[in-house]
């Protein structure tokens, strides 16, 4: 058989050599719930490296004193809030032929649950860079919004932040209220507002009071050139 060198390697473990496949990268969607709602990044991290742990998998770990399984996570969420479309991707060492939501789902606490996992190449651009739009909906009464939510498209809107002035046109996407709902789409990198940041504007509170409305982020995308696609989308 020909020997590909751009996809397998020779180890040697005494006396014969065997072949280590090239590793194979996965990606997750999941959902982070109510249990999870007050944890931190690290939490959650930590929750999903003893999963994939406790897994039958064949998990790839980083090199060094105190491997962990390798993993990239997307944007976090800040605490208090729900997630009902986040991701990460995880690397086997080899190809599993079982049922990996299945295998992961069983090692999961109530609160975080797997709901699709797909292979994708191994240069796939990583979550964090390449996811850009981050919705959200927030539980917030009409009364308590002081602002009109018609922005202008013509007109800056500066707001003080603790990193600085940002323009709130810049960082929306789309804003609408439906029956004390807010749903919002905001960019994400760079000098964007966040959701407390906006928050804190359409309701004159400032952003630590504005932290008392339960948010849920809803959904991720990666916009280019105008068009919404999936993070499980390979473009």
């Amino acid at each position: 058989d020909k020997y590909d060198q751009e996809t397998e390697q020779y180890v040697s473990y005494g006396r014969y050599p065997k072949r280590k496949m090239r590793p194979i990268s996965y990606r997750v969607k999941y959902t982070i719930g109510e249990p999870f709602r007050y944890a931190s990044h690290l939490d959650i991290t930590r929750t999903i490296y003893r999963a994939l742990r406790r897994s039958d998998l064949p998990t790839q770990f980083t090199q060094g004193f105190s491997p962990i399984p390798k993993v990239s996570f997307c944007p976090p969420k800040s605490v208090g809030q729900i997630a009902k479309g986040d991701f990460f991707d995880f690397y086997l060492d080899a190809e599993y032929f079982g049922n990996i939501s299945i295998e992961l789902n069983t090692r999961f606490p109530p609160g975080i649950r797997i709901l699709e996992v797909r292979a994708m190449p191994l240069n796939t651009p990583s979550l964090s860079s390449s996811i850009n739009l981050i919705y959200y909906e927030v539980n917030l009464p009409q009364h308590d919004i002081k602002k009109s939510l018609d922005f202008p498209d013509d007109k800056p809107i500066y707001i003080k932040t603790k990193s600085g002035m940002k323009n709130v046109l810049d960082g929306l996407e789309s804003i609408s209220l439906n029956d004390d709902v807010l749903t919002c789409g905001l960019y994400f990198g760079g000098k964007k507002i966040n959701i407390y940041e906006l928050l804190s504007y359409i309701t004159d509170l400032q952003v630590e009071s504005a932290k008392i409305y339960k948010i849920t982020r809803t959904t991720m995308f990666v916009k280019k050139e105008g068009i919404l696609y999936s993070p499980m989308e390979v473009k």
